[in-house]
C-alpha cells in the first residue's frame, strides 16, 4: 500500500481551487485534485476543500471558510489552512510556537511541534493579528509566540498586537544567533521559535498590554 503523504484539492468554487495550486506549488508540496465524491486514494492523508462544497471523505479535512470568487482574494486563509493540512499529514499538532524577527523587515515563522510550516515577511505589525487568527482558527492545540528582543519599536509593536490576541509572549535573547544571506529575517524568525533563550514572559492578564507602534 502506498504511504500516505498527499494533500488532496476538492472544490467546486475554481477560484480557491487555483489558488490552492499556486500555494502548494510554491511550497513545493506533492498534491492531487479529486472531483467531488470521488473515492479518496490511499496515498491521501487529508483533503482541503471550501465551506460550500458538503463533502465526506475517510480521512481528515480542512475546511476553507466563505472563500469568495473575486479579484481580491484572503489568500491568508489558504495558506492557514495548508497550513492545518501538514499539521494532519505529521499526525496532529500539539503546540505551536509563532517566532517573530522584529525590525524594519519583521519576519515570521510558524512552527508545529518544532517544524517550520509557514514562514511571512510583514510590512506592518498589525499583520500579525491576521496571522495570528488564522493559525486560531484551524488549530486548537497550545500556541504561544516568541519574539526578538532586537528592535524595541517593533519588538513591542509585535508584543501589542500578540497580548491583545490572547498569546502568552516569551521575549528572547537573539544577540547569539547568526544572520544567515539568504533570507535572514525568515531564518532568524525560525531560530527565535525553536532555540533563543527566553528573558522575559507576559501574559496577556499579567500586564496592559503596550502600546502600538503607529
Amino acid at each position: 500500500m502506498p504511504s500516505v503523504h498527499a494533500v488532496a484539492i476538492a472544490t467546486r468554487n475554481f477560484t480557491l481551487y487555483h489558488d490552492l495550486i499556486d500555494a502548494l506549488r510554491a511550497r513545493d508540496l506533492h498534491f492531487t485534485s479529486l472531483d467531488i465524491g470521488e473515492e479518496v486514494p490511499s496515498s491521501v492523508g487529508v483533503v482541503i476543500t471550501g465551506d460550500g462544497d458538503d463533502v465526506h471523505f475517510p480521512c481528515p479535512v480542512v475546511v476553507v471558510p466563505a472563500y469568495p470568487r473575486a479579484t481580491r482574494r484572503p489568500i491568508a486563509e489558504v495558506e492557514a489552512a495548508i497550513d492545518a493540512a501538514i499539521g494532519h499529514l505529521r499526525g496532529g499538532i500539539d503546540r505551536i510556537v509563532i517566532g517573530i524577527d522584529p525590525g524594519k523587515c519583521p519576519g515570521v515563522a510558524v512552527l508545529a511541534d518544532g517544524f517550520p510550516i509557514n514562514t511571512y515577511h510583514l510590512t506592518d505589525m498589525k499583520d500579525l493579528r491576521g496571522i495570528v487568527r488564522n493559525v486560531r482558527r484551524y488549530h486548537g492545540g497550545a500556541m504561544v509566540a516568541r519574539v526578538g528582543n532586537g528592535s524595541p519599536a517593533e519588538r513591542d509593536a509585535a508584543i501589542g498586537v500578540l497580548l491583545r490576541e490572547g498569546l502568552e509572549v516569551q521575549v528572547v535573547d537573539e544577540s547569539g544567533s547568526t544572520r544567515e544571506a539568504r533570507d535572514p529575517h525568515v531564518n532568524a524568525a525560525i531560530r527565535i521559535a525553536k532555540y533563543c533563550p527566553v528573558i522575559e514572559a507576559l501574559r496577556p492578564d499579567d500586564r496592559s498590554p503596550r502600546p502600538e507602534k503607529r
